[in-house]
């Protein structure tokens, strides 16, 4: 772990991108990339100082009021009395675009994710774009803190990464402060789930240290219920795959307007696949949603590690006092465990029921190919009809033609008039019109037996090169090229 976070503190000292790449033998190293700074930046701040003072503010701040934001120690939150908050919670919000470029200054960037007190190493999971829930350990505080937090023991390190955003959050035993980043992939209707979850908590479950991550599993979750989109592509793939129209498909006939039924047909089979691919996103998400859920339930041994680093800790580490049932952290820690098992249960089910629609538009676009595959099939063979037709014509007419032309040359004509023996004409034509039309019809023939049996390619070729002679016209392009290349 030492080594990786090496490494990602080393990505994060790369200010410039070298020039020399071939140190690298074909290995780029991952870079932070900046681009387009915002003029201001959603921070969330909670604090809790006692059992009944609890606040919660959401606030647009900007670049030069992030680092004393992230230095606050909730104070400003605090009660009538002044005194300490026992529990805070603080956020910052940057956007990032869809190549992973963060929309935010780099030294004001850096700056935060060191004030906050986060793992390096996070950013090196944010880099290599690994998801899921990731327990990084605990470690010293980092010595940019302020001389209040200083005496802390250890502070622990959570990273989780969805498809819309990613997590980086830390906990400090001593000061119960969740400090995090959220990185959230530019919309709209960007972040407003999780904010509206954030800023609706009026008690103490988001204290806990994997609070954040819970977020995170219900937002996966809850995406769907408010995607109208969503359900008019379910809506779609579902009309598309009734038994109705499956028959519809089975005894469609072809008829002249070939070319708009294809075209139909490619249609549906687009709509039918972006149904596929709608459906693989949605499922990604819930497959997400379902590890981090398995990583959150109660038998998960991520508990049982927090446990054991908070036993192993100084007396009195982490700061809380009794309430109904237990102390704060026990009590969120089974809320959160509760609500887990209660979304798991659902998941799964829509885990199912999403897998279902995706194989029947999967079995859709398959059906719709055969189709397309038939009518293209049938309408080659049509063409092909029209060819045979024209060359049965060009057959019947070419040997009276070449007999014609024939009898015309000068030559052949002495002081006998042929239009008196004109049957002559006819007894060479009428044969030798017959004899094409037979080598033509043995020829086929062959060729059809040939599609049926590859080994009789073999008999045809040599039966071609006794009684025939083959110019092979490749061949004999290249070596005219060579001669009059010499000359």
């Amino acid at each position: 772990m030492n080594c990786l976070r090496k490494e990602a503190s080393r990505i994060l000292n790369l200010n410039t991108i070298p020039t020399d790449t071939s140190l690298y033998s074909g290995y780029w190293p991952p870079i932070l990339s900046f681009h387009e700074p915002k003029s201001s930046y959603i921070t969330l701040q909670a604090c809790l100082c006692n059992p009944s003072t609890f606040k919660v503010s959401e606030i647009d701040r900007s670049s030069e009021d992030l680092a004393s934001f992230a230095l606050d120690s909730g104070l400003g939150l605090a009660g009538a009395g002044g005194e300490t908050p026992a529990y805070s919670l603080k956020l910052v919000n940057f956007q990032r675009d869809s190549k992973r470029t963060l929309h935010v200054d780099r030294s004001v960037f850096l700056d935060t994710f060191r004030r906050l007190s986060l793992d390096e190493y996070a950013l090196y999971l944010y880099l290599t774009d690994t998801p899921g829930l990731h327990f990084l350990g605990s470690r010293s505080s980092h010595p940019s803190l302020s001389a209040a937090a200083e005496n802390a023991t250890s502070v622990l390190g959570f990273y989780v990464n969805c498809i819309d955003h990613t997590l980086i959050w830390s906990y400090n035993q001593a000061t119960g402060a969740t400090n995090a980043i959220s990185i959230v992939r530019y919309r709209p209707d960007a972040n407003t789930l999780m904010r509206s979850i954030l800023t609706s908590r009026d008690d103490c479950v988001m204290f806990n240290p994997l609070f954040l991550g819970f977020v995170s599993c219900f937002q996966g979750f809850s995406t769907f219920w408010n995607t109208s989109e969503l359900s008019d592509t379910v809506g779609e793939a579902e009309l598309m795959t009734y038994t109705q129209n499956l028959q519809n498909f089975q005894t469609m006939e072809l008829d002249h307007r070939s070319t708009e039924l294809l075209v139909h047909l490619s249609n549906r089979c687009v709509r039918a696949g972006s149904v596929v691919t709608t459906t693989e996103s949605k499922l990604q998400m819930l497959r997400l949603s379902r590890d981090i859920a398995r990583r959150l339930e109660h038998e998960s041994p991520l508990w049982d590690e927090l446990k054991l680093i908070h036993e192993s800790g100084p007396p009195g580490a982490v700061p809380g006092f009794e309430i109904t049932g237990g102390t704060l952290q026990q009590q969120t820690t089974r809320e959160i465990q509760h609500a887990v098992a209660f979304l798991q249960q659902q998941i799964e089910y829509r885990i199912a029921n999403w897998e279902y629609i995706q194989k029947k538009s999967r079995e859709t676009v398959n059906l719709i190919m055969g189709r397309i595959q038939r009518t293209d099939t049938v309408v080659n063979k049509r063409d092909s009809s029209s060819m045979n037709v024209i060359a049965m014509v060009t057959m019947a007419f070419l040997p009276s033609t070449f007999l014609a032309t024939l009898f015309a040359v000068p030559a052949l004509q002495e002081s006998v008039t042929l239009k008196s023996n004109f049957y002559l004409y006819m007894v060479c034509a009428v044969p030798t019109t017959g004899v094409v039309f037979l080598l033509w019809g043995v020829w086929t023939e062959r060729l059809s037996k040939a599609d049926l049996n590859p080994s009789c390619i073999d008999t045809i070729h040599k039966h071609m090169g006794k009684h025939c002679i083959v110019l092979d016209v490749e061949r004999l392009y290249l070596l005219l090229h060579v001669l009059l290349y010499r000359q």
